[in-house]
């Protein structure tokens, strides 16, 4: 939040030369914290799905040898901890989950939907749909998981290219949305030319109205690109 205030507050000085208009300017950190809380959880599902396609791959591969659940957890734990390492988001999870099995306090089954629920991602609750269904119903187990599997991530696949999409429009706003304060910069630095829009009222008016316009625009980009990183 700190980084914030310092950030809009330098913008409202660009606008206005002035300590009130720096302050009142500052105060527009509040509510792009919400804007800015909004993209580090994209960020972070972002990895997640990350970790889950790497994950359901190894799942898949095993499924496919005609090996278990618990063996692929295992192979998973190793690509997972070899790939991410202590900034994993599904390590800890996935060991627990391993240590239950292992340790004969829970069901495979029962195993992955518990790992699903606290995950949270819905994938992994189709999945242990799945697995429980085939052992309830003698279906063929290793088919089912594996065809699933490979459903799942070509599903991950396209999210993630409909990711990389939207971060290449999220980083044009963004250099489309700093050009103006740096634009102000240059000027100030290099001339007195807009020293009548600091000065007057007419151009304190002005300022503040192209200030408006770009924070308006600034959240309706932001927006565009959230609303296509669903």
């Amino acid at each position: 939040m700190t980084g914030g205030f310092i950030l809009f507050g330098i913008v409202g000085w660009l606008f206005y030369h002035h300590w009130l208009g720096t302050a009142i300017s500052a105060l527009l950190a509040v509510p792009f914290q919400g804007i800015y809380v909004s993209w580090k959880l994209q960020e972070q599902r972002r990895c997640g799905y990350q970790e889950l396609r790497d994950l359901l791959y190894v799942l898949s591969s095993s499924f496919a040898a005609g090996r278990g659940l618990k063996e692929g957890v295992k192979d998973g734990l190793r690509t997972l901890q070899s790939s991410y390492g202590k900034e994993s988001l599904l390590l800890l999870e996935l060991e627990y989950m391993y240590r239950s099995m292992d340790a004969g306090k829970v069901s495979e089954s029962g195993a992955l939907k518990e790992f699903a629920k606290r995950t949270g991602f819905p994938e992994l609750d189709q999945l242990a749909v799945i697995y429980g269904l085939c052992l309830q119903t003698g279906g063929n187990l290793p088919q089912a998981m594996t065809e699933t599997s490979d459903s799942m991530l070509r599903r991950l696949q396209l999210w993630e290219d409909i990711q990389a999409k939207t971060s290449r429009k999220r980083l044009e706003f963004l250099m489309m949305t700093a050009m103006v304060p740096m634009l102000l910069a240059s000027v100030s630095v290099s001339s007195d030319y807009l020293d009548p829009m600091y000065q007057t009222n007419t151009g304190r008016i002005f300022m503040t109205g192209s200030l408006l316009g770009l924070v308006i625009s600034a959240v309706w980009a932001s927006s565009i690109v959230e609303r296509g990183n669903r």
